[in-house]
C-alpha cells in the first residue's frame, strides 16, 4: 500500500448451490453524493482498489454490475466510524470515545458498566494501529436495534492510518479503516446529535467564594429542542466558567483561557 492511500476491497461470492468465479468490474461509490471513489477489476473473484485516506468516514458501498454468469449485486454500507460528540468522522485520538454505525449481525442491546471491558454482547473491537500494533478496545454499549457500538481507541495506538475490526457473537469479522491523531476535540451536546448547544455548564463565582450553576441549555418547548441558555458577564467582580464535556482532547495541549467581566 501507498502512504496516504488505503485498499478497498471487495469479494464476489456465489450464493448457495451456486458456483464459479465471478468477472468484471466493481465500483466503488459514495451515497453520500452518488459519485463513484474508485473502480476495480475482479481476479479470482476479488477487487481492490487503493484510494486516498480521504475517503475514511465516507459511506461507501461496492457495485458490481454482473457479467454472464453473476447478477449484479450492492454490498452494505462500510462501517462508518463517528467521534461520539459530535457525530464526525474526519481523525481519531487515543483515548477516544467513538461510536460505529451500520453494524450488522448483532444480538441485542447491551450497555456497557464501569469497569469497562473488552467483550460485551459478544462483541470485541480490535484497533490496529500504523505500526501493526492490535490492541483490543473498552466497549461502552452494543445495540443491535441501531446497528451501533459505543468503544474507546485504545491509549497507546499510534498515530497515521489504523484498521478498526470487529467480531461479531457468530464469530464472523467486519473491518474499517479510520485516521489516528494526537488529538481530535468533540465537545458533547445538549440534543445529543453533534449539534446546536453544548452540554455542560457556566459557574457563575463571585468574589466571597458564592457560587451559582446554570445549565448551559434551556429546552424550547415549541421545537422540543434544548437551545443555548445565554451566558451574563454584566455582574462586576464576578467570574463564569465554562463546564463542557468533551473526548478526544485528553492529549492535546490544554492552555488557560480567562475573559473579563465589564466593571
Amino acid at each position: 500500500m501507498v502512504s496516504g492511500q488505503l485498499a478497498l476491497v471487495a469479494a464476489i461470492t456465489p450464493v448457495a448451490p451456486g458456483t464459479g468465479i465471478a468477472t468484471g468490474i466493481v465500483q466503488f461509490v459514495n451515497t453520500s453524493n452518488n459519485t463513484m471513489v474508485a473502480s476495480a477489476g475482479l481476479s479470482s473473484g476479488n477487487a481492490t482498489a487503493n484510494v486516498s485516506t480521504s475517503v475514511i468516514g465516507l459511506p461507501i458501498v461496492a457495485v458490481y454490475g454482473g457479467d454472464a454468469n453473476f447478477k449484479g449485486s450492492t454490498s452494505a454500507t462500510l462501517l462508518a466510524v463517528v467521534n461520539a460528540a459530535t457525530y464526525l468522522s474526519t481523525i481519531f485520538a487515543p483515548d477516544e470515545v467513538a461510536s460505529l454505525f451500520n453494524v450488522t449481525g448483532l444480538s441485542g442491546n447491551t450497555s456497557g458498566s464501569l469497569p469497562l471491558t473488552t467483550s460485551l454482547g459478544g462483541v470485541t473491537v480490535t484497533v490496529t494501529d500504523s505500526d501493526g500494533v492490535a490492541r483490543q478496545a473498552q466497549l461502552y454499549g452494543v445495540f443491535g436495534s441501531a446497528g451501533q457500538i459505543n468503544f474507546v481507541i485504545p491509549s497507546a495506538t499510534g498515530s497515521g492510518p489504523a484498521t478498526v475490526t470487529i467480531t461479531l457473537p457468530s464469530s464472523a469479522t467486519v473491518a474499517t479503516v479510520i485516521q489516528v491523531a494526537v488529538a481530535a476535540p468533540g465537545i458533547f451536546t445538549a440534543n445529543m446529535n453533534g449539534q446546536g448547544a453544548y452540554e455542560g455548564q457556566v459557574v457563575y463565582a463571585s468574589p466571597d467564594g458564592f457560587q451559582i450553576i446554570a445549565s448551559s441549555a434551556v429546552m424550547n418547548p415549541a421545537t422540543n429542542q434544548y437551545v443555548p441558555n445565554p451566558i451574563r458577564l454584566s455582574t462586576p467582580g464576578q467570574q463564569a466558567y465554562l463546564v463542557l464535556y468533551g473526548t478526544g482532547m485528553r492529549n492535546a495541549e490544554m492552555r488557560h483561557l480567562q475573559v473579563p467581566v465589564p466593571g
